[in-house]
């Protein structure tokens, strides 16, 4: 009788143990917290934090990263839920969410509310961009986000690993905007449609690969940060369509690069060569669908009627040719944004 007590009080009270560590964690959310790691696994990383274990998934954590038992860690509490076992409680360091709280740690004008953070785009352990505003006009939110001689911001980078971070100054302006987004490449000239958030971009034919990074990771991360959906496009292509007439399969807003790439492996490169080519062929491409294809032709039909209401010689709609003003290229480099990991 007295054994079975026991146990009904131990079950008792590890049940008020497991809801008293639900509710604190539950109320944590979003806050960053450091742990030492107990147990490393193929799928997760275990951290003991004041007598509770918390879970760091393989999707969680940055891909360069490893760890070991007892090496110290720090993440953002992503989530608590009540399991059969107990809480079970997610840990984040490849969250978007984990870099704008080192941000607010590092940077107190964030944390008091004068500068904002209003957008991150991030691939975790490599490059990140983040837009920042300043209420106070006589603050500057890139410099004080990277801090004296670099102090603030690469502190963060020594925490993520010698992840890439552009700070980016928010503008009104979608054009200077964009051109900040696309850091370290400076596009030549932004053809934007404002209502539809799409953007062709030209480049130097040298910078294309910049523009576009690793895996179009710099365009998407761009275009993500941005809120613009962003079109690379190589200056020698833009210039060869005026002049010869031709227009590439890349120019045609919505085709996305990897469906140019399917295209122009089997020989379409131009609107020409796919309007020439028989159905049956191009339907023969891997990965080319009836709707696929129909989609393709749609928005080539747009694009035509665009540029036939261009040669008609009415004025194209307000603020969709944009061409990059001169002060752009080098000598604002600075004051529009700051790379910080490059080294």
């Amino acid at each position: 009788m007295i054994a079975t007590a026991k146990q009904f009080l131990a079950q008792r009270i590890r049940d008020v143990e497991k809801k008293y560590i639900f509710e604190d964690y539950y109320g944590r959310v979003g806050e960053i917290v450091i742990g030492d790691v107990r147990q490393v696994h193929r799928e997760n990383v275990y951290v003991h934090i004041d007598q509770c274990e918390i879970r760091m998934p393989r999707e969680e954590q940055i891909e360069s990263e490893r760890f070991r038992r007892g090496d110290t860690i720090r993440g953002i509490i992503k989530s608590v839920e009540m399991g059969p076992k107990g809480p079970d409680i997610i840990a984040s360091r490849s969250d978007s969410q984990f870099l704008a709280k080192l941000f607010e740690m590092e940077v107190p004008e964030i944390e008091d509310g004068i500068i904002e953070i209003l957008a991150i785009a991030r691939a975790p352990g490599d490059r990140s961009k983040i837009i920042v505003k300043s209420s106070d006009k006589r603050i500057d939110a890139v410099g004080a986000c990277v801090g004296m001689r670099g102090s603030r911001i690469q502190a963060i980078v020594r925490e993520l690993n010698g992840e890439k971070i552009d700070v980016i100054n928010y503008t009104s302006q979608a054009e200077v905007l964009i051109s900040r987004a696309l850091s370290p490449a400076k596009p030549i000239n932004l053809f934007i449609d404002d209502e539809k958030k799409y953007c062709v971009a030209v480049f130097d034919d040298e910078e294309m690969d910049s523009a576009i990074g690793k895996n179009y990771q710099n365009i998407n991360l761009a275009s993500e940060v941005s809120g613009y959906t962003i079109e690379p496009v190589k200056q020698s292509e833009y210039e060869g369509t005026k002049t010869d007439g031709a227009i590439y399969l890349d120019q045609v807003p919505g085709l996305t690069p990897r469906m140019v790439e399917l295209l122009g492996g089997s020989g379409f490169h131009t609107v020409k060569d796919l309007m020439d080519a028989p159905r049956e062929d191009i339907l023969a491409i891997k990965g080319v669908g009836e709707k696929v294809l129909t989609n393709v032709l749609s928005k080539i039909d747009k694009h035509l009627e665009t540029l036939d209401f261009s040669q008609d010689g009415e004025e194209p709609d307000e603020g969709f040719s944009v061409d990059m003003k001169p002060e752009m290229d080098s000598e604002k480099t600075l004051a529009v944004g700051a790379v910080v990991g490059e080294a």
